[in-house]
């Protein structure tokens, strides 16, 4: 059930991820797959549950993961920042 939940998680983000830059989806695998051999690297994680938004809805949803697991994507998704922070702006002022 746990492996299914951060599979769909990283799907869900590399998806997200490939939409919004289709280059940037090749270097975001090696995030995902360090995401997913963090939790089996440290058997002692504590499981962490969070209320996270969804999409088109009022309701937050539980989502429960080991605390590697939170920890991997956030830094996956501070990476990601960074990058396109650091990006050139190549559209012109509206």
């Amino acid at each position: 059930m746990m492996r299914r939940l951060l599979a769909a998680s990283c799907i869900l983000v590399l998806s997200a991820l490939a939409h919004a830059d289709p280059q940037a989806a090749a270097t975001d695998t090696s995030a995902a797959a360090a995401a997913q051999a963090a939790p089996e690297a440290a058997a002692g994680d504590k499981m962490v549950c969070k209320k996270v938004k969804t999409t088109g809805s009022h309701f937050k949803r539980r989502v429960c993961q080991k605390q590697s697991v939170w920890r991997a994507q956030r830094e996956a998704s501070q990476e990601e920042h960074r990058r396109m922070l650091s990006r050139p702006s190549t559209g012109t002022p509206g």
